[in-house]
């Protein structure tokens, strides 16, 4: 189903039609727009409905099933529970962190959730707690509140949901338990849907350092997108 949506999606008159404008000005949003569509086909199909009215959305609202890569998460996270590991699992947007956090509520499990909603003071008291409740299983937070000055050596597991355009984003998140300090071997785990944007997206990071990165080295340029470089990103 994730997959037949993605191709149905890039096949629609849409991205054909963008395709073939990428010179309108007035278009200029369009490739963003497009990129935000299909990441989070990537992420979970049923994120396109956040906002539709409850009663519209599907009784099974982030049904793992529906997501690669949630199914792939279910299945670890099911395993390090079993073995009493201590995980921090990161997402670029609060749209999945809800998903996520919905299911993790089912599962009955005891653990916390950080995002750019979350005052500093109680951030502070929220790592204390991971750190020193061994009940407490994982962290679930927004990939940019895992910045600089978080420091969760507790966590022995990290999983990166998905890939951020920056790279130090990621690197970032990573290294919150992955630091001086941590006494247990980590085990890093990166999702990415195969052949889809997120590869695209990876890719990038290895090559080129992030989209901003033009920005400042080159203030004149106003064109992000070329045609050669749409139809990379458009296709499977």
């Amino acid at each position: 189903m994730q997959y037949q949506i993605y191709s149905d999606f890039l096949a629609s008159p849409q991205v054909r039609e963008l395709m073939f404008n990428t010179g309108d000005r007035r278009r200029g949003n369009m490739p963003l727009f497009a990129i935000t569509v299909l990441r989070k086909l990537c992420n979970h199909p049923d994120i396109l409905l956040r906002d539709v009215p409850e009663e519209k959305k599907p009784e099974d609202y982030g049904l793992p099933e529906r997501s690669g890569k949630f199914m792939v998460l279910r299945e670890i996270m099911n395993q390090w529970n079993r073995k009493k590991n201590k995980v921090l699992v990161f997402s670029q947007t609060r749209m999945m962190l809800d998903v996520i956090d919905t299911w993790a509520a089912k599962q009955g499990w005891k653990y916390l959730r950080m995002d750019g909603t979350t005052p500093m003071s109680k951030r502070w008291r929220m790592i204390d707690e991971f750190s020193e409740n061994p009940d407490i299983f994982c962290i679930i937070m927004t990939t940019k509140v895992g910045g600089v000055g978080l420091n969760l050596q507790a966590a022995d597991r990290v999983v990166l949901f998905d890939p951020d355009w920056n790279p130090m984003t990621d690197i970032q998140a990573r290294e919150r338990s992955w630091r001086i300090g941590q006494t247990k071997e980590v085990t890093i785990y990166r999702l990415i849907t195969t052949g889809t944007i997120e590869e695209k997206i990876y890719q990038r990071q290895v090559y080129k350092h992030c989209l901003a990165q033009k920005i400042l080295n080159d203030p004149r340029q106003n064109r992000f997108f070329k045609k050669d470089g749409l139809e990379d990103i458009f296709s499977k």
